[in-house]
Order: structure tokens, then C-alpha cells, then sequence
């Protein structure tokens, strides 16, 4: 599982919706659960809504963001399909990793 700065969230959730591209987002509450939101730009979620999460406090941050390009190149395209390709190609050889007689199965 990946982790992510706040700010980076920020720029992610900046260049997601303008990128106009349909989306699902999921990002893992912080330790304990504590809500640590605050670094959604505001408003975001009622501009994207479709799915709602719930009522939180948003606070926008100044930020060159993620560019709606970047995000076209990584969810669109034949960039993207072969960004999948090598994303599935290492899923599986970590799932083979971890079978029984696997490079991390003795771990």
C-alpha cells in the first residue's frame, strides 16, 4: 500500500477532476482512523459527486497540482494500457512470490 503527503493528495485531487475523466477514488483513513481530509481542495467532492463519502470540512491549498494531461496519460490512451500491462505483470509475479516454494515464501 502506497502512502502519500497531504499535499501530494492535494495535487492528485487537483489533477483528477481536471482532467474530466470518470474516477473512483479510494484513500485509507489515517492511523486510528482519524480524519485527516484536510487536504482535498474545496468543494471537490460536491464537484465530483456520483459517490457519496459522507459530510467533511475541506480546505483548499495553493498548489501547481497534478496536470490534467498527467492524469489523461496514466487513465487513458495506449500510455495507460501499457502502464496497466506492467502494473498486472508485477502484481503477478508478486503474487508468485509469496506462493509456496516462492522467492519470499521462507520469509
Amino acid at each position: 500500500m502506497a502512502r502519500f503527503s497531504p499535499r501530494l493528495l492535494n495535487e492528485i485531487a487537483i489533477g483528477l477532476e481536471e482532467s474530466t475523466q470518470y474516477f473512483i477514488w479510494v484513500v485509507r483513513k489515517g492511523k486510528n482512523g482519524e480524519e485527516e481530509e484536510d487536504w482535498l481542495p474545496d468543494g471537490f467532492e460536491e464537484r465530483m459527486k456520483g459517490v457519496s463519502v459522507g459530510n467533511k470540512k475541506w480546505q483548499r491549498v495553493a498548489s501547481e497540482g497534478v496536470s490534467n494531461e498527467a492524469v489523461g496519460r496514466v487513465m487513458v490512451g495506449e500510455e495507460a494500457s501499457e502502464m496497466r500491462k506492467r502494473a498486472n505483470y508485477y502484481k503477478e509475479m508478486a503474487r508468485k512470490s509469496i506462493e509456496e516454494g516462492g522467492s519470499s515464501d521462507s520469509i
